[in-house]
């Protein structure tokens, strides 16, 4: 049975846990790099949009307008996945 290796930890818990969770905020604060990063990123407002009545074609345009260039085909299509990623069933 081969011996543990030390830890060579500096700084207590919660140093560590507040280190790390500076580490996921700053992740999770980075602008997608991809249409269908920006599409997850946005996705409950997508669907806000779309339950208050906006047409697929109206968001696309909405998105194009801000920088986003997506079709309405990719949109549909990055739409759905992500429905199925939040559903689990992707």
């Amino acid at each position: 049975m081969m011996a543990k290796k030390p830890l060579n930890i500096s700084g207590s818990v919660d140093d560590v846990a507040a280190s790390l969770e500076q580490e996921r905020a700053e992740r999770a604060a980075r602008q997608p790099g991809s249409v269908a990063g920006w599409v997850y990123a946005l996705y409950d407002t997508l669907v806000s949009m779309r339950n208050d009545g906006w047409s697929d074609a109206e968001i696309c345009r909405s998105l194009t307008s801000r920088g986003i260039d997506v079709s309405l085909g990719t949109f549909s299509k990055y739409m759905r996945r992500a429905e199925a990623e939040r559903s689990g069933s992707a």
